[in-house]
Protein backbone atom coordinates (compact mmCIF):
# COMPACT_ATOMS: atom_id res chain seq x y z
CA UNK A 1 0.00 0.00 0.00
CA UNK A 2 2.90 2.33 0.23
CA UNK A 3 2.50 5.04 -2.28
CA UNK A 4 -1.10 5.09 -2.69
CA UNK A 5 -0.99 8.64 -0.41
CA UNK A 6 1.03 10.46 -2.93
CA UNK A 7 0.43 8.74 -6.30
CA UNK A 8 -1.84 11.24 -8.44
CA UNK A 9 -5.37 10.99 -8.86
CA UNK A 10 -7.34 10.97 -12.02
CA UNK A 11 -10.82 12.19 -11.01
CA UNK A 12 -14.18 13.30 -11.97
CA UNK A 13 -16.64 14.70 -9.41
CA UNK A 14 -19.27 12.15 -10.10
CA UNK A 15 -22.44 11.65 -7.11
CA UNK A 16 -25.45 10.57 -9.10
CA UNK A 17 -27.12 10.60 -5.42
CA UNK A 18 -25.95 13.76 -4.58
CA UNK A 19 -27.30 15.44 -7.97
CA UNK A 20 -30.60 13.88 -7.80
CA UNK A 21 -30.49 10.86 -10.22
CA UNK A 22 -32.53 7.94 -9.42
CA UNK A 23 -33.06 5.35 -11.88
CA UNK A 24 -37.01 4.39 -11.93
CA UNK A 25 -37.22 0.84 -10.64
CA UNK A 26 -39.87 -0.29 -12.87
CA UNK A 27 -37.98 1.06 -15.66
CA UNK A 28 -37.10 -2.83 -17.88
CA UNK A 29 -40.89 -4.39 -18.55
CA UNK A 30 -41.11 -7.51 -20.60
CA UNK A 31 -40.99 -6.16 -23.91
CA UNK A 32 -37.17 -4.71 -22.97
CA UNK A 33 -36.58 -8.20 -21.72
CA UNK A 34 -37.75 -10.08 -24.71
CA UNK A 35 -36.37 -8.02 -27.24
CA UNK A 36 -32.56 -8.36 -25.54
CA UNK A 37 -33.42 -11.78 -24.93
CA UNK A 38 -33.67 -12.27 -28.61
CA UNK A 39 -30.44 -10.05 -29.65
CA UNK A 40 -28.58 -12.17 -27.28
CA UNK A 41 -29.16 -15.21 -29.73
CA UNK A 42 -26.98 -12.46 -33.05
CA UNK A 43 -24.65 -11.88 -30.28
CA UNK A 44 -23.73 -15.09 -29.34
CA UNK A 45 -22.96 -16.27 -33.15
CA UNK A 46 -20.61 -12.80 -32.96
CA UNK A 47 -18.94 -14.33 -30.67
CA UNK A 48 -18.11 -17.45 -31.67
CA UNK A 49 -16.86 -15.85 -35.40
CA UNK A 50 -14.54 -13.47 -33.17
CA UNK A 51 -13.46 -16.65 -30.84
CA UNK A 52 -12.52 -18.65 -34.34
CA UNK A 53 -11.05 -15.59 -35.40
CA UNK A 54 -8.68 -15.42 -32.55
CA UNK A 55 -8.32 -19.54 -31.77
CA UNK A 56 -9.37 -20.86 -35.07
CA UNK A 57 -10.11 -24.33 -34.30
CA UNK A 58 -9.08 -24.64 -30.83
CA UNK A 59 -12.83 -24.12 -30.52
CA UNK A 60 -13.98 -27.00 -32.05
CA UNK A 61 -11.31 -29.32 -30.11
CA UNK A 62 -13.33 -28.14 -27.03
CA UNK A 63 -16.70 -28.06 -27.92
CA UNK A 64 -17.12 -24.27 -27.47
CA UNK A 65 -19.91 -23.16 -29.86
CA UNK A 66 -21.87 -25.98 -28.38
CA UNK A 67 -21.59 -25.09 -24.94
CA UNK A 68 -22.10 -21.26 -25.33
CA UNK A 69 -25.98 -22.46 -26.58
CA UNK A 70 -26.27 -24.28 -23.51
CA UNK A 71 -25.16 -21.60 -21.11
CA UNK A 72 -26.84 -18.88 -23.43
CA UNK A 73 -30.07 -21.56 -22.80
CA UNK A 74 -29.40 -21.95 -18.98
CA UNK A 75 -28.97 -17.94 -18.49
CA UNK A 76 -31.21 -15.72 -16.49
CA UNK A 77 -31.11 -11.84 -16.41
CA UNK A 78 -29.58 -10.33 -13.08
CA UNK A 79 -28.66 -7.16 -12.54
CA UNK A 80 -30.04 -5.63 -15.73
CA UNK A 81 -32.00 -2.48 -13.43
CA UNK A 82 -28.12 -1.57 -12.10
CA UNK A 83 -26.94 -1.29 -15.22
CA UNK A 84 -29.82 1.07 -16.86
CA UNK A 85 -28.88 3.13 -13.55
CA UNK A 86 -24.59 2.94 -13.85
CA UNK A 87 -25.96 4.19 -17.95
CA UNK A 88 -27.92 6.99 -16.95
CA UNK A 89 -26.06 8.76 -14.13
CA UNK A 90 -23.05 8.61 -16.24
CA UNK A 91 -25.25 10.21 -19.27
CA UNK A 92 -26.59 12.91 -17.02
CA UNK A 93 -23.39 13.81 -15.85
CA UNK A 94 -21.65 14.39 -18.85
CA UNK A 95 -25.34 16.29 -19.94
CA UNK A 96 -24.60 18.64 -16.96
CA UNK A 97 -28.06 18.20 -16.95
CA UNK A 98 -29.46 15.66 -14.01
CA UNK A 99 -33.35 15.46 -13.29
CA UNK A 100 -35.23 17.24 -10.11
CA UNK A 101 -34.62 15.25 -7.54
CA UNK A 102 -35.03 11.59 -8.37
CA UNK A 103 -38.23 12.95 -11.06
CA UNK A 104 -37.69 11.47 -14.54
CA UNK A 105 -40.35 12.18 -16.49
CA UNK A 106 -41.94 10.03 -19.59
CA UNK A 107 -39.32 11.48 -21.94
CA UNK A 108 -36.39 10.51 -19.43
CA UNK A 109 -38.22 7.25 -18.70
CA UNK A 110 -37.85 6.65 -22.81
CA UNK A 111 -34.31 8.09 -23.02
CA UNK A 112 -33.36 5.77 -20.40
CA UNK A 113 -34.60 2.65 -21.71
CA UNK A 114 -33.14 3.46 -25.29
CA UNK A 115 -29.79 3.78 -23.85
CA UNK A 116 -30.16 0.85 -21.90
CA UNK A 117 -31.58 -1.54 -24.70
CA UNK A 118 -28.72 -0.24 -27.40
CA UNK A 119 -25.91 -0.06 -24.68
CA UNK A 120 -26.56 -3.90 -23.48
CA UNK A 121 -27.43 -5.13 -26.93
CA UNK A 122 -24.04 -3.53 -28.39
CA UNK A 123 -21.66 -5.59 -25.36
CA UNK A 124 -23.85 -8.71 -25.27
CA UNK A 125 -21.26 -10.51 -27.53
CA UNK A 126 -17.89 -9.43 -25.86
CA UNK A 127 -19.62 -10.50 -22.56
CA UNK A 128 -20.25 -13.93 -24.03
CA UNK A 129 -16.91 -13.98 -25.39
CA UNK A 130 -14.81 -13.24 -22.20
CA UNK A 131 -16.52 -15.68 -20.44
CA UNK A 132 -16.66 -18.16 -22.65
CA UNK A 133 -12.74 -18.06 -23.07
CA UNK A 134 -12.50 -17.83 -18.93
CA UNK A 135 -14.25 -21.22 -18.91
CA UNK A 136 -14.11 -23.07 -22.24
CA UNK A 137 -10.62 -22.43 -23.40
CA UNK A 138 -7.59 -23.06 -21.06
CA UNK A 139 -4.27 -21.57 -21.00
CA UNK A 140 -2.77 -24.47 -22.62
CA UNK A 141 -4.26 -26.83 -25.92
CA UNK A 142 -4.18 -29.64 -23.74
CA UNK A 143 -3.08 -30.36 -19.82
CA UNK A 144 0.13 -30.62 -19.31
CA UNK A 145 0.44 -33.62 -16.63
CA UNK A 146 -2.28 -36.27 -18.30
CA UNK A 147 0.00 -35.47 -21.71
CA UNK A 148 3.27 -35.97 -20.62
CA UNK A 149 2.28 -39.45 -18.54
CA UNK A 150 0.74 -40.53 -21.70
CA UNK A 151 3.59 -39.78 -23.66
CA UNK A 152 6.17 -41.48 -21.19
CA UNK A 153 3.96 -44.78 -20.96
CA UNK A 154 3.88 -44.77 -24.83
CA UNK A 155 7.24 -44.32 -25.00
CA UNK A 156 8.37 -46.80 -22.07
CA UNK A 157 6.24 -49.36 -23.51
CA UNK A 158 8.13 -49.21 -26.66
CA UNK A 159 11.27 -50.20 -24.91
CA UNK A 160 13.41 -47.92 -27.56
CA UNK A 161 13.96 -45.00 -25.16
CA UNK A 162 15.24 -44.92 -22.13
CA UNK A 163 13.66 -41.79 -20.43
CA UNK A 164 15.57 -39.59 -17.60
CA UNK A 165 13.00 -36.95 -18.17
CA UNK A 166 10.48 -35.46 -19.61
CA UNK A 167 8.94 -31.96 -20.33
CA UNK A 168 6.70 -30.47 -22.08
CA UNK A 169 5.67 -26.84 -22.81
CA UNK A 170 2.05 -26.63 -24.10
CA UNK A 171 1.76 -22.77 -23.91
CA UNK A 172 -0.16 -20.77 -26.97
CA UNK A 173 1.09 -17.89 -27.95
CA UNK A 174 -2.12 -16.51 -27.59
CA UNK A 175 -3.69 -18.39 -24.05
CA UNK A 176 -6.85 -18.75 -22.90
CA UNK A 177 -8.21 -18.77 -19.78
CA UNK A 178 -7.21 -16.42 -16.68
CA UNK A 179 -4.32 -15.15 -18.63
CA UNK A 180 -6.35 -13.97 -21.89
CA UNK A 181 -8.58 -11.94 -19.57
CA UNK A 182 -5.77 -10.42 -17.59
CA UNK A 183 -4.39 -9.11 -20.67
CA UNK A 184 -7.33 -7.94 -21.91
CA UNK A 185 -8.12 -6.04 -19.33
CA UNK A 186 -4.93 -4.63 -18.80
CA UNK A 187 -5.72 -2.74 -22.63
CA UNK A 188 -9.22 -1.79 -21.51
CA UNK A 189 -7.21 -0.46 -17.95
CA UNK A 190 -5.10 2.37 -20.74
CA UNK A 191 -8.86 3.37 -22.38
CA UNK A 192 -10.25 3.74 -18.96
CA UNK A 193 -7.01 6.15 -17.89
CA UNK A 194 -7.83 8.10 -20.67
CA UNK A 195 -10.91 8.78 -20.67
CA UNK A 196 -10.58 9.80 -16.72
CA UNK A 197 -7.54 11.90 -17.76
CA UNK A 198 -10.61 13.78 -19.95
CA UNK A 199 -12.97 13.88 -16.80
CA UNK A 200 -15.29 11.53 -18.54
CA UNK A 201 -16.10 8.52 -15.93
CA UNK A 202 -16.79 5.36 -17.89
CA UNK A 203 -19.21 2.45 -17.20
CA UNK A 204 -17.58 -0.99 -16.91
CA UNK A 205 -19.08 -4.64 -16.76
CA UNK A 206 -16.74 -7.21 -14.41
CA UNK A 207 -16.40 -10.34 -15.02
CA UNK A 208 -16.50 -13.02 -12.13
CA UNK A 209 -15.74 -16.58 -11.65
CA UNK A 210 -18.93 -18.66 -11.41
CA UNK A 211 -20.20 -22.29 -11.14
CA UNK A 212 -20.95 -21.69 -14.71
CA UNK A 213 -21.35 -19.29 -17.39
CA UNK A 214 -24.35 -17.17 -16.97
CA UNK A 215 -24.74 -14.49 -20.36
CA UNK A 216 -27.45 -12.43 -19.20
CA UNK A 217 -26.18 -11.54 -15.28
CA UNK A 218 -24.86 -8.15 -15.13
CA UNK A 219 -22.36 -6.76 -13.06
CA UNK A 220 -22.09 -3.25 -13.89
CA UNK A 221 -20.15 -0.13 -12.40
CA UNK A 222 -18.68 3.57 -13.16
CA UNK A 223 -15.28 4.34 -12.39
CA UNK A 224 -15.01 7.67 -12.01
CA UNK A 225 -11.37 8.25 -10.41
CA UNK A 226 -8.41 5.65 -10.43
CA UNK A 227 -4.92 6.36 -8.52
CA UNK A 228 -2.20 4.93 -9.97
CA UNK A 229 1.08 3.34 -7.59
CA UNK A 230 2.89 1.63 -9.88
CA UNK A 231 3.00 0.48 -13.19
CA UNK A 232 2.02 -2.54 -12.15
CA UNK A 233 -1.20 -1.14 -9.63
CA UNK A 234 -3.94 0.39 -9.23
CA UNK A 235 -6.60 1.93 -7.84
CA UNK A 236 -10.06 2.38 -9.23
CA UNK A 237 -13.17 4.40 -7.24
CA UNK A 238 -16.86 2.68 -8.43
CA UNK A 239 -19.73 3.80 -8.31
CA UNK A 240 -22.17 0.99 -7.52
CA UNK A 241 -26.05 1.56 -8.16
CA UNK A 242 -26.42 -1.38 -5.58
CA UNK A 243 -24.39 0.14 -2.54
CA UNK A 244 -25.82 3.96 -3.46
CA UNK A 245 -23.62 6.75 -2.48
CA UNK A 246 -20.54 4.56 -0.91
CA UNK A 247 -17.55 4.67 -3.54
CA UNK A 248 -16.58 0.99 -4.26
CA UNK A 249 -12.55 0.98 -4.12
CA UNK A 250 -11.08 -2.07 -6.26
CA UNK A 251 -7.21 -2.77 -5.96
CA UNK A 252 -5.72 -4.32 -9.02
CA UNK A 253 -2.82 -5.87 -9.41
CA UNK A 254 -1.19 -6.14 -12.97
CA UNK A 255 1.69 -7.68 -12.20
CA UNK A 256 0.86 -11.52 -11.84
CA UNK A 257 -0.09 -13.79 -14.44
CA UNK A 258 -3.28 -13.39 -14.06
CA UNK A 259 -5.43 -10.27 -13.11
CA UNK A 260 -5.37 -10.25 -8.93
CA UNK A 261 -8.40 -7.52 -7.88
CA UNK A 262 -8.62 -6.87 -4.13
CA UNK A 263 -12.19 -4.90 -3.03
CA UNK A 264 -12.92 -2.40 -0.25
CA UNK A 265 -15.44 -4.59 1.19
CA UNK A 266 -15.89 -8.34 1.78
CA UNK A 267 -19.42 -8.45 -0.22
CA UNK A 268 -19.37 -12.59 -0.56
CA UNK A 269 -18.74 -12.63 -4.56
CA UNK A 270 -16.58 -14.43 -6.29
CA UNK A 271 -13.13 -13.49 -7.28
CA UNK A 272 -13.04 -10.72 -10.60
CA UNK A 273 -10.67 -11.89 -13.07
CA UNK A 274 -11.55 -9.38 -15.83
CA UNK A 275 -13.25 -5.91 -16.67
CA UNK A 276 -14.39 -4.28 -20.19
CA UNK A 277 -15.56 -0.94 -20.71
CA UNK A 278 -19.18 -0.66 -22.01
CA UNK A 279 -19.68 1.53 -24.83
CA UNK A 280 -22.67 3.62 -24.62
CA UNK A 281 -24.46 6.25 -26.64
CA UNK A 282 -23.00 9.81 -26.36
CA UNK A 283 -27.21 11.07 -26.79
CA UNK A 284 -27.76 13.54 -24.04
CA UNK A 285 -30.46 13.16 -21.97
CA UNK A 286 -33.77 15.34 -22.59
CA UNK A 287 -34.36 18.03 -20.25
CA UNK A 288 -37.43 17.49 -17.78
CA UNK A 289 -40.17 19.80 -17.93
CA UNK A 290 -39.94 21.14 -14.29
CA UNK A 291 -36.35 21.83 -15.19
CA UNK A 292 -37.49 23.72 -18.30
CA UNK A 293 -39.84 25.47 -16.53
CA UNK A 294 -37.02 26.66 -13.59
CA UNK A 295 -35.01 27.59 -16.64
CA UNK A 296 -37.04 29.33 -18.24
CA UNK A 297 -38.38 32.03 -15.23
CA UNK A 298 -35.10 31.90 -14.64
CA UNK A 299 -34.50 33.79 -17.96
CA UNK A 300 -37.47 35.53 -17.36
CA UNK A 301 -36.29 37.03 -14.29
CA UNK A 302 -32.99 37.33 -15.91
CA UNK A 303 -34.64 39.40 -18.73
CA UNK A 304 -36.72 41.95 -16.15
CA UNK A 305 -33.23 42.68 -14.37
CA UNK A 306 -31.63 43.79 -17.78
CA UNK A 307 -34.85 45.77 -19.50
CA UNK A 308 -34.78 47.86 -15.90
CA UNK A 309 -31.29 47.95 -14.49
CA UNK A 310 -30.87 51.83 -15.72
CA UNK A 311 -34.02 52.36 -13.53
CA UNK A 312 -32.22 50.85 -10.58
CA UNK A 313 -28.87 53.20 -11.11
CA UNK A 314 -30.80 56.22 -11.40
CA UNK A 315 -33.11 54.88 -8.54
CA UNK A 316 -30.30 54.74 -6.17
CA UNK A 317 -28.30 57.86 -7.23
CA UNK A 318 -31.56 60.09 -6.43
CA UNK A 319 -33.66 58.73 -3.89
CA UNK A 320 -36.10 61.50 -4.21
CA UNK A 321 -37.55 60.03 -7.59
CA UNK A 322 -39.79 57.69 -5.40
CA UNK A 323 -39.84 59.74 -2.54
CA UNK A 324 -41.28 62.74 -3.81
CA UNK A 325 -43.28 61.91 -7.46
CA UNK A 326 -43.74 64.92 -9.27
CA UNK A 327 -47.17 67.31 -9.21
CA UNK A 328 -48.70 66.26 -12.25
CA UNK A 329 -48.59 62.97 -10.87
CA UNK A 330 -49.67 63.07 -7.73
CA UNK A 331 -53.59 62.75 -9.39
CA UNK A 332 -51.97 58.71 -10.68
CA UNK A 333 -51.11 58.17 -7.06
Amino acid sequence: MDGWENSPLIHSRFDPRGDGFSCPADLIGAEETEQLQQAQAAALEKAVLALRADFSGMIDVYGLPRRMRFWLHNSHPQGWLATADALGARAYYLARRPPVRGSVDSAGRDFLRRLWLEAMTASSARLIQWRSILYGLPEQWLPALSVTRDLRQRLTARGDFFLEDLQLDLRLPSPGGRAWLKAQSVREWYRLREQLKAGRPCVVELIREQECPDFQARETLVVFAAREASVAMVLLYCYDPSRGARPLLLHMDLSAEELVVRESEDLGKTSLRGLFLVDAPADAPPESRRRRLLRSLGMARLHWWWRRRRSFRSAGADPRRHAEPRGDKLGEI
